[in-house]
């Protein structure tokens, strides 16, 4: 039987993002999937335009609801944007002990804050515990770390981070550093690196979704984090280059 993938994420209406994308990504890689939507948010040529959480209530009763029908094997975390919503998904994924992928989203591209502020500090005391992986881009990882990445000790400044949180590993993705992208992931007290291959004058959004998902889709197919974060990365790039413009943006066509 087919792997069982669940995603918790907001609704991007544009489908380059959220539960959309992530489906898409999990149907590609040969899952059936579920998803609970956490937030639903307003988007345009301008990036997202307005926010509204999820009732924590209803987030739950969603939950519930998939939990009676299915068990999945791997869980990806996306936008939960309120602290309660924050609270239902660690609650449900203590509950579950399923292999998570979190995506620590704080800020959309346009600059939109994608969580409360006060939502953050339960998300690394609730959540981290809980999760497999967490994936942050550049920001994100100074935002939730106190790290500055590439500066002097920062790979062993990372991994005595980690230590605080059980089995937690950390991908730090490379969209936003200059020259090719290059993902670096602390897993198990080894540091492997990831070297791309930049697609220039394009702007989609969304790539972070789809790498982690891509990432939580293969470790649903038992293979190892360090080949799962491979074969992602290599997934992505070959969505890159097959970008298309419509209307005013560009997509990733997710196949």
């Amino acid at each position: 039987m087919k792997p069982v993938a669940l995603t918790i994420a907001g609704f991007d209406p544009t489908a380059g993002a959220g539960v959309l994308a992530d489906r898409a990504v999990f149907s590609h890689f040969g899952l059936f999937s579920v998803c609970a939507t956490a937030a639903l948010t307003a988007q345009g040529k301008d990036g997202v335009i307005e926010i509204f959480p999820v009732p924590p209530g209803h987030l739950s009763k969603q939950l519930s609801g998939i939990e009676s029908l299915l068990t999945p094997d791997v869980m990806k975390i996306g936008m939960l944007y309120s602290p309660e919503n924050v609270e239902v998904v660690a609650e449900f994924l203590h509950r579950r002990q399923i292999i998570s992928v979190l995506d620590p989203m704080i800020l959309s591209k346009n600059g939109t804050p994608l969580v409360r502020e006060e939502a953050i500090p339960i998300i690394k005391e609730r959540l981290f515990p809980e999760a497999s992986l967490i994936t942050p881009n550049i920001p994100e990882f100074k935002r939730i770390t106190g790290i500055i990445p590439f500066s002097t000790g920062w790979e062993e400044k990372t991994f005595e981070f980690l230590k605080q949180y059980k089995q937690l590993s950390l991908l730090l993705t490379g969209g936003h550093k200059k020259g090719d992208p290059t993902e670096f992931l602390f897993h198990q007290g080894k540091l492997h690196t990831f070297i791309g291959r930049r697609v220039s004058g394009i702007t989609p959004h969304g790539t972070g979704c789809i790498i982690s998902s891509a990432i939580a889709a293969n470790l649903a197919l038992d293979r190892t984090l360090p080949d799962a974060v491979s074969i992602a990365k290599g997934y992505l790039e070959q969505m890159l280059k097959r970008v298309i413009v419509r209307g005013k943006i560009d997509y990733l066509e997710i196949e």
